[in-house]
């Protein structure tokens, strides 16, 4: 069964990737400024969270089939990578200019 979840999750960080690397996603963090992107990266964490306690966690109140489940996990990863990947990047991008700037 951890071998179905790490599959899964692979899966999820590959598309994590091809949604989040594109060249536009500096000029798209500078546009709109860090702390829009730092706002973005914190509600996905706090849905993903909820999601995950809600569905995932054998809540007694919720009913739901496996393949239901396993489908909200694998969407979890993916919102956590996107999640994860635009903190990065966005991390990544002020300390770059700082540098720069710096200079």
């Amino acid at each position: 069964m951890k071998a179905i979840f790490d599959n899964k999750k692979d899966k999820a960080v590959r598309i994590a990737n091809n949604l989040i690397n594109t060249k536009d996603l500096h000029k798209t963090i500078i546009s709109h400024g860090y702390q829009s992107f730092d706002d973005i990266a914190s509600q996905i964490d706090f849905w993903n969270q909820h999601i995950s306690n809600c569905l995932l966690d054998d809540n007694k109140n919720i009913s739901l089939n496996d393949n239901f489940k396993n489908s909200a996990k694998f969407y979890c990863f993916i919102l956590e990578e996107i999640g994860n990947k635009l903190k990065d990047q966005s991390y990544l991008l002020k300390e770059e200019l700082k540098a720069i700037l710096g200079k």
